[in-house]
């Protein structure tokens, strides 16, 4: 079985994953509510009062709090929390010395990917309408991911490779999401 485009034969069931891989699926459900949260909420009001459901709204009735804005902080503190317990299993991980390289290699994946997506969630239009759109996002030739400029000499072969296993993430004492 290929995981992204990484070509891994990664086995998801391996136990020694199983807690980082949840926190990984937990930090981007997170992420999607609390990006997500005011467009729902939104549009649960023009609607015939549909049921919100998103982890600002089940933080704000399971805590009792007083409104939406103390719900969101709550909802941040847990996402942040969610990513430092990432950053706990993986220096766990790399303690117990379990993994090979490609199991390194598919975790950079999967962090890459939760970093991505909180990105991608506080920058799109997609949640944050006309604030959030990026430069260009409405022009058709519009793409995200850099390209090379033209006429650069670099060969493939020339340029430096990430690296993937132990003490590649770059991890410390920070989060996924950086806060001014």
């Amino acid at each position: 079985m290929h995981q992204f485009s990484i070509a891994s034969d990664v086995d998801l069931t391996d136990p020694r994953l199983a807690r980082y891989l949840t926190l990984v699926k937990d930090h981007l459900a997170i992420i999607n509510d609390m990006a997500s949260y005011d467009k729902e909420e939104r549009a649960s009001e023009s609607s015939d009062g549909e049921q919100i459901i998103n982890i600002v709204y089940v933080v704000q009735q399971v805590m009792s709090l007083p409104d939406v804005d103390s719900a969101k902080v709550m909802a941040y503190a847990y996402q942040l929390q969610t990513e430092a317990w990432m950053i706990e299993e993986l220096q766990h991980l790399e303690s117990e010395m379990w993994l090979g390289d490609q199991e390194w290699q598919y975790l950079e994946a999967t962090y890459v990917c939760a970093a991505g997506n909180a990105f991608f969630s506080m920058t799109s239009s997609r949640y944050g309408g006309e604030v959030a759109r990026l430069p260009g996002e409405d022009d058709k030739t519009f793409s995200p991911i850099p390209t090379r400029p033209s006429g650069n000499s670099a060969s493939e072969d020339s340029l430096e490779k990430p690296s993937v296993g132990r003490h590649r993430f770059g991890l410390d004492d920070t989060c996924l999401v950086e806060t001014a």
